[in-house]
């Protein structure tokens, strides 16, 4: 898989490190960065002694990416589980199962905001 939304390397020592890299929105979260982190965290799993998971920019993940989901928001029949059973749940999941151990590097606020 190619990423755009996530910065993934290997280092010698085996340590994986995945980086949310879409610091204009201060990584918020999206279905593209959702799709690419469960990729970047299954070939982690595989291939690394440990996991260093962290943000570009100023923020590491400052929640939902509300942008993406503005044209559902009046749809009075939206799915918002959906986006967390199919990307948040899995990842999380991922996450749990791993033998390696994760290091989160946190820059500035780890929240989400209301508009």
């Amino acid at each position: 898989m190619t990423y755009e939304k996530v910065l993934y390397s290997l280092n010698d020592d085996g340590v994986a490190r995945i980086s949310m890299n879409d610091p204009a929105t201060r990584n918020a979260g999206s279905a593209q960065m959702g799709e690419e982190l469960v990729d970047a965290f299954n070939r982690a799993a595989f291939e690394s002694r440990a996991v260093l998971f962290t943000g570009e920019g100023k923020g590491f993940n400052s929640g939902a990416n509300l942008a993406d989901a503005e044209a559902v928001l009046d749809d009075p029949m939206r799915d918002v589980g959906h986006l967390l059973d199919r990307y948040y749940n899995p990842i999380i999941t991922r996450m749990k199962a791993m033998e390696q151990p994760i290091v989160t590097a946190v820059r500035s606020a780890a929240c989400g905001r209301w508009r």
